[in-house]
């Protein structure tokens, strides 16, 4: 369902620009110590990513996405959000999320993500920038619901997130079901092939975002599968390329007002 731990982000449109990269130790809001990777840019532009990993956890996959963002002048971290009952991160391939993802909770969850906007806007100092969220399979369903959250961000990108169930402990429906709730413009992306989110429950999402006046573009491209985005899929290349593209173009829409 998610991305294994040999996968590699497709190239953006622009590489070879200078970045940098550090794990970091991060403190939530509650006082958990989860793990994170920021990757920085040598010249920041005006926004900032916060990356939710796929079930499996925070892995080399998304801190070199990290890094390709960092590449197009975007301040970007990643983040592992299974810290209160697995411990810090990252996770190897031993590592089963299966146990954990049911203890996931919203205001715990939220806490992580404020911690890690509070982080970015410490590297900014008085720059302003906009804050957007990108996530994968679970991790898309996580910034998807950010986006009805009071958490202080400016868009939310999610990649075959899986809108067709619930993700939090204790709480039923689906999460396209709350899609009206959303007040924050919405890039989700999705393969007519994923074999593990209905195009159904996606159009159900869709039509949720349109009821509630919500600026949003939901793709989904024809016979491309699950956890697509990524550069060993040379069959989807084409449609990895497009998805940058977009994500790109959505975030500079949303900062710079272009």
């Amino acid at each position: 369902m998610c991305h294994d731990h040999n996968a590699l982000p497709p190239e953006p449109p622009e590489t070879g620009k200078q970045a940098s990269s550090e794990d970091l130790l991060l403190t939530s809001l509650d006082g958990t110590p989860y793990a994170a990777s920021i990757a920085r840019p040598a010249q920041i532009g005006t926004a900032q990513v916060i990356i939710f990993p796929d079930a499996k956890g925070l892995r080399q996959f998304y801190k070199d996405l990290a890094f390709r963002f960092a590449e197009q002048g975007i301040l970007a971290l990643t983040l592992d959000y299974y810290a209160r009952s697995a411990g810090p991160g990252p996770r190897d391939e031993t590592f089963d999320p299966r146990p954990h993802m049911g203890q996931l909770q919203r205001e715990s969850f939220l806490d992580d993500v404020r911690s890690a906007i509070a982080c970015l806007n410490k590297e900014a100092g008085t720059q302003a920038r906009r804050t957007f969220t990108v996530g994968f399979c679970a991790g898309g369903a996580l910034s998807l619901l950010t986006g009805t959250s009071d958490v202080a961000v400016d868009g939310v990108i999610g990649f075959y997130g899986t809108v067709n169930m619930p993700l939090y402990q204790g709480e039923a429906g689906s999460i396209a079901g709350q899609a009206q709730r959303t007040h924050v413009p919405v890039l989700a992306l999705y393969g007519d092939a994923d074999e593990y989110v209905p195009v159904s429950t996606i159009k159900e999402y869709e039509q949720g975002l349109e009821a509630a006046g919500i600026e949003q573009e939901v793709i989904i491209y024809p016979g491309v599968p699950h956890s697509f985005f990524d550069r060993r899929a040379t069959a989807f290349a084409h449609d990895s390329e497009d998805a940058w593209r977009r994500v790109l173009a959505f975030i500079k829409a949303h900062s710079t007002g272009e």
